[in-house]
């Protein structure tokens, strides 16, 4: 009787598992963000190879294959801009890609209008899946994109809004000149959900905000009840609960897919079971989507693979955010060199990724510097100057920071203190040139306070040129050649 009963006792302990285990998802959603061009595999810092978009889609088939019409695959934005890829391609390859893949939805993110909204719309016509935003309009209230799309999957009716971030006027041209107007997040999700319209089984919000603003959003709004990101290239391994609502996100590069399983409880809710799949050299390259990179990839070597450098020492640009950076350092000094400017400026969103030691090529400094940003030199009254070194003190260990080459300062209670440039304190009575990116000129990163400036020029070239044009020098470069641009007061 003791070992019968012993035996009933284990089987209600492992009935719950059993029972688990033949759990089938009523829904896998596989998802994606923040491509940014990285089409083919690359080394990651440890070396090993990660990423690659046919890759993915070998992996996105073989679930395919074993979930069927269950299966819905959805991009969360800024598939653009990255690599050399886009500056031969812009836009078209990305869609083509996602086509090649199944993609069912995507969410706009900033950087598809890096080259205005026409120029993506262009690069848009004829693909077969969605791209949605419910937040953003033309001037005259038109609204750009579809707000949403209704798909089928496994018997199920599925709505996704897609939603971008309403930080777009410090980083898009075209919104900051108001040719586009962008609401905030929480505001148009509210009338989105408040509208009209027959009910769904699932909603899902596929958003370009990021993952500070998706639970700013989630917070306020409460539904729905999961949330696919992108934007701050966050890596979400088993989803993030907000109240009732959970989201995701997948990094950034293709490093890592993203799978959430959908189960559909008695009551009409659901329970999703996200994780994050890493995408390595295993994972073999299906041949369709392999031969349309391949197939691209031609025009791009015959330049991106000429070789610029042999580096002693690489510059890993870690933690640019929060320490001086000899990359960044070194970026900013070649364009005050080049404006024969007292400081030069580089925002730390605007250089990507590091330069190994070893032969670096062409297309390294394309990943490196992806943006075509004009150089201008700003003529800037002293007072003018704190405000910008005050700014980069109030962003250390942000997304808004810089490096700044030509001058020092100290970081004390998120102001700037004992502000030099070439050695001697900064006066505010007294005029002095900066060279920066267009980019932070037209307020891009919250530097709108530089069009104080009273007078600006161009500076020929582009900050990927000067440092090409540098690497090729010798001695080459190293990082113990720049000396540490700023302190943090204890």
């Amino acid at each position: 009787m003791n070992r019968r009963f012993a035996l009933l006792i284990l089987l209600l302990v492992l009935l719950p598992t059993l029972a688990g285990a033949e759990r089938r998802p009523d829904l896998v959603i596989v998802h994606t963000n923040d491509l940014h061009a990285h089409y083919r595999s690359f080394p990651a810092r440890d070396g090993a190879l990660r990423g690659g978009v046919a890759r993915i889609a070998t992996r996105i088939e073989a679930l395919r294959a074993e979930h069927g019409e269950r299966l819905l695959y959805l991009d969360a934005g800024d598939l653009f801009v990255g690599t050399p890829f886009y500056h031969f391609y812009r836009g078209s390859l990305g869609m083509a890609v996602l086509t090649a893949m199944g993609c069912d939805a995507m969410a706009l993110g900033n950087h598809e209008l890096d080259d205005g909204p026409v120029s993506f719309l262009r690069a848009a016509v004829g693909r077969p899946f969605a791209v949605l935003c419910a937040n953003l309009d033309w001037a005259d209230g038109t609204p750009l994109l579809p707000a949403d799309a209704r798909l089928s999957a496994g018997g199920l009716d599925i709505a996704v809004v897609g939603l971008v971030t309403d930080e777009l006027p410090e980083l898009v041209p075209c919104v900051a000149r108001g040719e586009l107007v962008v609401a905030a997040p929480a505001t148009a999700l509210r009338r989105w959900l408040a509208a009209d319209r027959p009910a769904a089984d699932l909603t899902i919000a596929l958003s370009h905000c990021g993952l500070g603003q998706d639970r700013e959003t989630a917070a306020a709004v409460g539904a729905p009840p999961l949330f696919i990101g992108g934007h701050s290239h966050s890596f979400v391994e088993a989803g993030e609960r907000v109240g009732a609502v959970t989201i995701c996100q997948a990094g950034a590069s293709g490093y890592v897919l993203g799978v959430i399983e959908c189960f559909r409880l008695p009551d009409g809710g659901w329970d999703f079971a996200p994780r994050l799949e890493p995408v390595t050299a295993d994972w073999p390259e299906d041949p369709v989507v392999a031969s349309l990179v391949a197939e691209a990839g031609r025009l791009v070597d015959r330049e991106m693979e000429i070789a610029l450098a042999d580096l002693p020492e690489a510059f890993p640009a870690l933690d640019k955010d929060s320490r001086p950076d000899p990359l960044g350092i070194l970026v900013a000094d070649l364009m005050r060199r080049r404006g024969g400017a007292d400081l030069g400026l580089q925002n730390i969103g605007g250089y990507r990724g590091h330069l190994p030691a070893g032969t670096v090529t062409r297309g390294r400094l394309f990943e490196l510097l992806p943006f075509d940003n004009l150089l201008l030199r700003l003529d800037l009254r002293g007072a003018d100057l704190q405000a910008l070194f005050d700014h980069l003190a109030a962003n250390h260990a942000g997304g808004r920071f810089g490096q700044i080459a030509g001058g020092s300062y100290r970081i004390a209670d998120g102001r700037a203190e004992d502000v030099r440039v070439g050695g001697a304190s900064l006066d505010p009575a007294a005029s002095y040139t900066l060279v920066t990116a267009d980019f932070l000129y037209k307020g891009g990163d919250g530097y709108g306070f530089l069009q104080a400036a009273t007078r600006v020029d161009t500076v020929p070239g582009l900050a990927r040129d000067l440092l090409e044009a540098r690497l090729r020098e010798s001695p080459p470069p190293r990082p113990g050649d720049f000396a540490p641009n700023f302190l943090v007061a204890d």
